[in-house]
């Protein structure tokens, strides 16, 4: 009878080791798996990678066509010139939408300074810098560049504050690389959210905050911090400058301008 419970016992303890057994190679596998078969894996903000996430507001699909879009835009510009583009915008959808929402601000402002806007909606640092990689810029000898991404890193890759500082800057030092000479302007996170109690105020500070103090004293880098001028005595947010209290209005956009306007015309006339 004890030799019997013995055998069990070893038979048993077998088996458990053959799962182990089992499971370490599974794990070995999932580590082996390039990152870009898992649809949903988490994406480093400081490496490019393309989109890879369908939203109902655009597939990953739409997203390669519009950077197909942009593309040939910028063949159109360069095809035009050196001189017919000075100034480059790049971000998400809230730099993309300025010349259809903020129309009039865009061809006052901004058209007479010879700029292309290649902002994407939806990007963060990881997919700006892929198409960093892919062609965004090539042929293209602006004098200023303005960088304005890092609020879709918060939600839509779920990064903390310090990855985010880390993908900006890693998106400055990418444009530094393929452009020696420009100016960047780099805009501060814009704030978010209506209320100044919204988590996201907090979040988006710190970033901020991070940013200025590590790009300070850098050559020919500028940061720009719009936000006060976003929001409210109470330090709320109205729907007339952002409809959603996240992407502006046409005033929304104004109020932008009127950040950025001194150090673009400052960086213009080097």
């Amino acid at each position: 009878m004890a030799q019997g419970s013995a055998a069990g016992r070893e038979d048993c303890l077998e088996s458990i080791w053959a799962r182990l057994r089992l499971l370490a190679a599974l794990g070995l596998l999932l580590a082996l798996t390039p990152t870009v078969a898992r649809e949903h894996a988490h994406e480093a903000a400081d490496l490019p990678v393309p989109r890879r996430i369908d939203y109902d507001w655009m597939t990953v699909d739409e997203w390669h066509d519009h950077h197909v879009r942009l593309l040939a835009a910028r063949d159109q510009a360069v095809a035009s010139g050196s001189e017919a583009v000075r100034l480059v915008w790049l971000g998400d959808s809230i730099t993309e939408w300025w010349p259809r929402v903020g129309e009039d601000s865009w061809r006052e402002h901004w058209l007479p300074r010879a700029s292309i806007n290649l902002g994407l909606g939806g990007d963060s640092t990881q997919h700006l810098l892929w198409r960093l990689r892919h062609g965004a810029l090539d042929g293209l000898q602006p004098q200023v560049v303005v960088l304005a991404v890092g609020t879709n890193n918060l939600h839509l890759s779920g990064h903390d504050e310090v990855t985010v500082v880390g993908g900006i800057e890693a998106v400055v030092a990418e444009l530094r690389q393929q452009l020696p000479d420009i100016a960047i302007v780099v805009s501060a996170i814009l704030p978010r959210g209506r209320r100044a109690s919204d988590p996201m105020r907090g979040r988006i500070q710190v970033i901020n905050a991070a940013l200025e103090q590590r790009l300070a004293g850098r050559e020919n880098i500028t940061f720009i911090d719009a936000g006060p001028l976003m929001l409210e005595d109470d330090g709320g947010i109205d729907r007339s400058i952002m409809r959603d209290y996240l992407h502006l209005t046409d005033a929304g956009y104004r109020r932008w301008a009127e950040a950025l306007l001194p150090a673009i015309d400052a960086a213009l006339a080097r």
